[in-house]
């Protein structure tokens, strides 16, 4: 996402030999632009699960500590947080916009 090019697509008139039109160009612009947002929302659902996952081990892993640290006797809150492994955090900002995808001349064609 972001920058990076996913795919090309290319339409052409080469059985018929037509010439194409605007309207032919416009319809692939409303294909590419839904392909575009389904690709993103298959993309942003697939992020949301792997971060559901992450935060769940966080959980887990604070409990068994938790846990583990009651077992061995009172301990003070301080230690105990001490005691818990680091949860590493991926901050990612998610944008995808289609005029990131094309290029100036993509676009003006």
């Amino acid at each position: 996402m972001g920058d990076r090019v996913i795919g090309l697509l290319h339409a052409d008139s080469y059985v018929s030999g037509r010439p194409l039109t605007s309207m032919d160009r416009d319809m692939v612009q409303v294909f590419a632009d839904a392909f575009g947002r389904a690709y993103e929302h298959a993309a942003l659902r697939e992020w949301v699960a792997q971060q559901h996952d992450r935060i769940r081990e966080a959980f887990s892993s604070a409990e068994t500590s938790m846990a583990s640290s009651t077992r061995r006797g009172a301990l003070s809150r301080a230690t105990a947080i001490e005691a818990l492994p680091p949860i590493e955090v991926e901050r990612t900002a998610v944008e995808w916009r289609c005029d990131r995808v094309l290029t100036l001349r993509e676009q003006q064609s």
